[in-house]
């Protein structure tokens, strides 16, 4: 990431890794504590973003598609917290669902439409339509199959969603296809190898949530969903030569902000001790 250390967002992913291994995924705490890990994750995206966003207007440089998708990591956040509690009542899981179509209504639109590539477009969403009737046609002949009001809910609700998802595979395809420097080369590629990451995770969701009904399967979903929004962010930076910034950003750290925080906390106490000292001392001699 130009803008910040993708440790931190390493760190996030770990913590949520190793808080479903050692907490009962039922329990309330854990579930609360979920979504603060997964949350904060996709904030510290939005962080690096909203970094990048500046640097580009101190360049005067164009930001819309990086707004755009600022604002699909934003929706991202809404959806992580209302899936964590998607065990607790149905609406959850529509909601979190619909958050995450708007996300990637806003992540298709930073990716650009032109050119067009219609011919692309129907390869693409003829391959969605296959992957969707199947994950339909096992869903009706699992052993729990939903309710067919239920049903049909999920049916809009998931078919609207494949559309926008797989829009964006092919946006990102034409971008690939497309680019002309060996960086939008590189971009594109972080950039559909993420989206393609994002398709994989949705689908595991699905198929785990409406047919196989197992609880082995977070690891390989959340995983493909962590780096799926690392890449596409990556994707979306902007690298920026911080000797023609108009105000050059200071750096700093959390170190050098702790100690320019003790430094100030310490002069601030030697000027009260100090207070004190001389007031004794006029006490002192007005005594005497």
């Amino acid at each position: 990431m130009t803008s910040s250390h993708p440790y931190i967002y390493i760190t996030f992913v770990l913590f949520y890794f190793l808080l479903k291994v050692i907490q009962d995924p039922k329990a309330l705490d854990h579930q609360l504590v979920e979504m603060l890990i997964k949350c904060c994750a996709t904030l510290t995206l939005c962080y690096t973003m909203r970094t990048n966003m500046r640097e580009l207007q101190l360049t005067s440089k164009p930001h819309t598609q990086q707004t755009k998708f600022f604002i699909g990591l934003l929706f991202s956040v809404f959806g992580d917290g209302l899936l964590v509690w998607d065990n607790l009542h149905f609406s959850f899981f529509i909601l979190g669902l619909l958050s995450f179509l708007i996300s990637h209504c806003y992540y298709t639109a930073s990716f650009g439409l032109h050119p067009l590539h219609p011919r692309l477009a129907v390869v693409v969403f003829m391959c969605a339509i296959a992957v969707f009737s199947t994950c339909v046609y096992f869903e009706r002949q699992s052993t729990k199959p939903l309710d067919i009001t239920t049903f049909y809910i999920v049916i809009v609700a998931c078919y609207l969603y494949s559309g926008v998802l797989y829009a964006g595979v092919w946006r990102a395809l034409v971008l690939l296809l497309t680019a002309t420097s060996e960086n939008e080369k590189d971009r594109g590629k972080q950039r559909l190898f993420g989206i393609l990451l994002y398709v994989l995770s949705d689908t595991l969701i699905a198929a785990n949530k409406f047919i196989i009904y197992s609880e082995n399967t977070w690891a390989l979903h959340m995983a493909t969903y962590f780096l799926a929004q690392f890449l596409l962010t990556q994707s979306s930076l902007v690298v920026i030569d911080r000797n023609k910034l108009r105000h050059p950003p200071v750096g700093r750290s959390f170190s050098s902000d702790l100690a320019s925080f003790l430094r100030a906390w310490t002069n601030v106490n030697r000027v009260e001790l100090e207070v004190d000292r001389s007031s004794d001392n006029e006490e002192k001699t007005h005594r005497d």
